[in-house]
């Protein structure tokens, strides 16, 4: 028998199963001191013990003695490393994907597209719900009447209300100069976009239920007031 080889046999097939000298000698009826013997090759198991130690191992008598491996039983302690590797890998996978799905369903459940109820106009946006702000999000606003597009302003103002409340206002019609000369509604519909932030999370059930509208008032060059109120709805 190779002492050397048996001894380094039994130390990988220990550590293969996560035992210590120590474990191991108890589960055969040896001192550690033993077991680290049989290790370093100096000395080897009592043929009494062979059959309970090669169990314990999980090989053949066969394999002990000779201190080599069949071709089977290394294909399954292979086979074993492969779980150990791949089983938390896949663990983590599924944590990290059951996150992922989590916070995507999550994030879409309060995610509203903004939709015109009526026909005049078309818009495209949404509104997003977080924790501890509403973002209303204005991306484009069409006038479909084709002769209304070609007004020429020189300022204009807008709202967003919900139920008649101002959420938020931007612009001055009396002020001057606000906008470049020539100027026509169609042009600032083209350019018109809306990204506002604000903690009216209190409002989501009631934005939600009644939408809102998107009040403008157009002052045109020969300072004539137009006012377009876009009722609008959210939808999922």
């Amino acid at each position: 028998m190779d002492q050397v080889k048996i001894g380094k046999l039994i130390a990988m097939l220990r550590k293969e199963k996560g035992l210590t000298q120590s474990e191991l000698g108890e589960k055969v009826g040896v001192s550690d001191g033993a077991v680290s013997k049989w290790e370093r090759g100096t000395t080897c198991p009592d043929i009494s013990i062979i059959n309970t130690l090669s169990k314990t191992l999980g090989i053949t008598s066969d394999e002990l003695l000779t201190g080599e491996l069949s071709n089977e039983t290394r294909k399954r302690i292979s086979y074993k490393k492969s779980l150990k590797t791949i089983i938390p890998q896949l663990i983590i996978f599924l944590i990290v994907a059951t996150i992922s799905v989590f916070i995507i369903v999550r994030n879409n459940s309060n995610v509203y597209k903004l939709e015109s109820i009526d026909d005049e106009y078309s818009i495209v946006g949404k509104i997003i719900f977080t924790n501890d702000k509403t973002n209303i999000i204005v991306n484009k606003i069409v006038f479909k009447n084709k002769e209304f597009v070609k007004t020429t302003i020189k300022n204009y103002e807008y709202k967003i209300n919900c139920n008649k409340d101002i959420l938020f206002k931007k612009g001055n019609i009396n002020a001057e100069n606000v906008i470049k000369d020539g100027m026509t509604i169609k042009k600032f519909s083209q350019t018109f976009t809306i990204n506002y932030a604000d903690k009216i999370v209190t409002k989501k059930q009631e934005l939600i239920n009644n939408g809102i509208e998107l009040k403008i008032t157009f002052k045109t060059e020969d300072n004539k007031m137009i006012n377009k109120i876009i009722r609008i709805k959210l939808t999922k």
